[in-house]
């Protein structure tokens, strides 16, 4: 867990324009039936994603909070971004985005079963860009953490929480 602290720490203290890494952390949040997605990612590098996974122009900006730019950002995520529940996938719903300095917070809610032990995640943010992508997740289940790296070659995770 200490590896994954540290890497945290890079993340939330980069400062200058241009960054060596290329790393979105992901937080879920499961609570009874409600899951709650926060995705953070650099918006130069998200930006770079959606405007080659969508066939955009290049004067796309992530941080318009048109409805238009807000659907191109969800239709990225959600095929890049998949939770299943018992096998089952979670229907995520947009909720919101917020700019924190050099990054862009997406946020998202869905539904689960509160007696869901496993939890499939698929996470492929930015894999289409760089080979050195990793991207943390940290799922948190009544007060109980788990922390999950994945990469270009590692995208698929399953986590099983007892009871």
């Amino acid at each position: 867990m200490n590896r994954y602290i540290f890497i945290l720490f890079i993340f939330f203290t980069i400062r200058a324009v241009s960054h060596p890494l290329h790393l979105t952390v992901t937080n879920i949040d499961i609570s009874g039936e409600t899951v709650t997605v926060a995705v953070k990612i650099f918006i130069d590098d998200f930006t770079s994603a959606v405007i080659k996974s969508n066939n955009l122009q290049n004067d796309f900006n992530p941080l318009s909070d048109d409805t238009v730019t807000n659907q191109e950002i969800v239709k990225y995520i959600k095929n890049n971004f998949k939770i299943s529940v018992n096998g089952n996938y979670v229907l995520l719903k947009y909720l919101k985005k917020k700019k924190e300095e050099l990054a862009v917070w997406v946020y998202f809610s869905g539904k689960c079963s509160d007696s869901a032990d496993n939890y499939s995640i698929e996470n492929s943010l930015l894999c289409n860009l760089y080979g050195d992508q990793r991207n943390m997740v940290i799922i948190d289940r009544n007060n109980n953490e788990k922390g999950l790296e994945f990469s270009l070659t590692d995208t698929k995770k399953t986590v099983t929480f007892g009871k």
